[in-house]
């Protein structure tokens, strides 16, 4: 937005731009949500560039929805039958994906500080554990169609400590991404997260103990569900 606005005895005058808490483009972006920029020009003219919280708003839903896409339609069939493990799971992802929306413009402020160190490393664990779970899911379980089809208990690598790795996953990543930018609405999203990914892998090993019977049971009393050790 250009404004141009006359004195009172007609000279132009300047209004410095990008100054926080003054007639700058902060300030009205602030009070307006809208850009400005503020130039001399008799006659005292205003012009709209973009309204940019609309903008950021506009952008946000359209790619919340292009990945929501993929996310529905790999748990469609579950999400008709709220019992199952993978219903509470989609919501989850779905967490995640505006948790990330909220914190995207922040992801690369000051890399270097403890914070941001702190969250790259969640986010490292958060990115490697479903690799290497997909992984032995598929080379150890022997899964007949999709990868949750296992026919058998896979106890090797990284379960054999903890027995949900993309579960943990979704929590490493939900509060690596917190991080980037703590705040209210970041801490409700990622804890939310957090307690769909818990109650998923609760209703999962119910379905597990019905499906592998005492193996899997036994295999609970030696493994914890997400942390090593503890948790």
């Amino acid at each position: 937005m250009s404004l141009y606005a006359p004195r009172p005895n007609g000279a132009p005058r300047r209004l410095v731009a990008g100054k926080r808490g003054g007639a700058g483009r902060d300030d009205c972006f602030e009070r307006t949500g809208f850009a400005a920029d503020f130039s001399p020009e008799p006659g005292g003219t205003l012009t709209l560039l973009f309204p940019t919280r609309l903008m950021h708003a506009t952008l946000g839903l359209a790619v919340f929805t292009i990945v929501s896409i993929p996310i529905a339609s790999v748990s469609w069939p579950s999400l008709r039958n709220p019992r199952s493990h993978s219903f509470l799971r989609f919501f989850a992802f779905e967490l995640l994906v505006v948790l990330i929306l909220l914190n995207l413009p922040r992801w690369f402020s000051d890399p270097f500080s403890a914070r941001q160190l702190v969250s790259w490393l969640f986010l490292l664990i958060s990115l490697l554990l479903p690799v290497h779970g997909f992984y032995l899911l598929r080379k150890v379980g022997r899964p007949r169609g999709g990868i949750e089809r296992t026919t058998a208990l896979v106890t090797v690598g990284a379960y054999k400590y903890i027995r949900h790795l993309v579960y943990a996953s979704l929590l490493w990543g939900a509060w690596g991404i917190f991080l980037k930018e703590p705040s209210l609405l970041g801490g409700i999203l990622a804890l939310a997260c957090s307690v769909f990914a818990v109650v998923t892998a609760r209703i999962e090993e119910a379905e597990n103990l019905g499906k592998f019977g005492s193996e899997y049971a036994t295999y609970m009393k030696r493994t914890t569900r997400f942390v090593p050790f503890t948790f």
